[in-house]
């Protein structure tokens, strides 16, 4: 059985075929507040100290690099985050990078 999920998007916002190409869902809203979010200079989505947030966002973040989606391309900030996140000793020493 195959699952497609087809995400929300804003009114009147139309699908990008080049985005379609690199992301099966289609454009992921959640991915661009993510962003911004984390191009305010933070660490970590809830402030200083690693939250939930973090810990599932990590989580979701490794399922896409499992499939091999390539979503986080126009979203340097979040990458950055990524990178970062996934170099501290807590999270080497338990995941499979």
């Amino acid at each position: 059985m195959k699952l497609f999920m087809f995400p929300v998007l804003p009114e009147g916002e139309q699908k990008r075929p080049e985005l379609l190409a690199r992301n099966p869902f289609g454009k992921l809203p959640v991915l661009d507040y993510l962003e911004r979010l984390l191009d305010s200079g933070g660490s970590f989505l809830a402030g200083s100290q690693v939250a939930v947030g973090d810990c599932t966002l990590a989580a979701a973040l490794q399922f896409g690099r499992f499939r091999e989606l390539d979503f986080l391309v126009d979203h340097p900030a979040l990458s950055r985050w990524d990178a970062e996140y996934r170099a501290r000793p807590a999270a080497t020493s338990v995941l499979v990078l």
